[in-house]
């Protein structure tokens, strides 16, 4: 603690000295640095995969594989066909009375799992764009704009269409066809078609009523 003196008047020995103490100001306590964990520094990757196909306008292709876009085209087809799922599905408990069973206010249950087929989808343009991350334009571009450049991503997705279209042609022997006669027009360019012949012969009238001699 601080001390100020101070001297009163008088002689030098009878000078009286008187000591006032200065509050020492609060001192604040600082808390210890909190340590942090250092961040492990991010290696980049060692041989970073570059895209080898690019459109005209230099962007990188959707697809840059064709085992990958095979495989996509080959899981679509697989989750549309009838398949084999397990349904979960939540059963009330009975007692002996056959009421419900509750505990705390909360009716008791079991979890029931069996197994249930799955019905066929649809087979869709669109709904093979949407399975490949893309959209039916850029299939397009595939199949038609780059066909030359690249034939084999090409064939892959054209070989995907003609199946649709065959899924599409054998559901016009259903109950309800009109889905699948869109989907020929929209996509394969299928029209109605009708056709009137025209037979011109030659039509020769024959009077056999007699007719009096003159």
């Amino acid at each position: 603690m601080a001390t100020k003196t101070r001297v009163s008047g008088g002689s030098k020995d009878q000078k009286s000295v008187t000591t006032t103490a200065r509050k020492k100001s609060p001192t604040t306590t600082k808390k210890p640095p909190v340590k942090r964990k250092a961040r492990k520094p991010v290696k980049p990757l060692a041989n970073p995969k570059l895209p080898t196909y690019f459109y005209e306008s230099g962007r990188p292709m959707k697809f840059q594989s064709l085992e990958d876009l095979q495989q996509l085209i080959l899981a679509y087809f697989e989750d549309c066909a009838p398949h084999w799922i397990d349904e979960k599905q939540y059963i009330d408990q009975k007692d002996d009375h056959g009421k419900p069973v509750i505990i705390d206010g909360v009716v008791q249950q079991d979890l029931v799992v069996r197994k249930v087929k799955t019905k066929q989808k649809p087979l869709t343009v669109t709904g093979l764009a949407v399975a490949l991350g893309t959209y039916r334009d850029v299939l397009i571009d595939y199949e038609k704009t780059y066909a030359d450049k690249l034939p084999e991503f090409s064939n892959a997705i054209k070989d995907a269409k003609e199946q649709v279209k065959e899924f599409a042609e054998s559901s016009l022997f259903g109950s309800n066809a009109t889905g699948p006669i869109f989907n020929l027009k929209n996509n394969w360019g299928f029209k109605d078609k009708y056709e009137t012949e025209n037979v011109n012969k030659e039509v020769t009238f024959v009077n056999t009523v007699p007719r009096p001699k003159k």
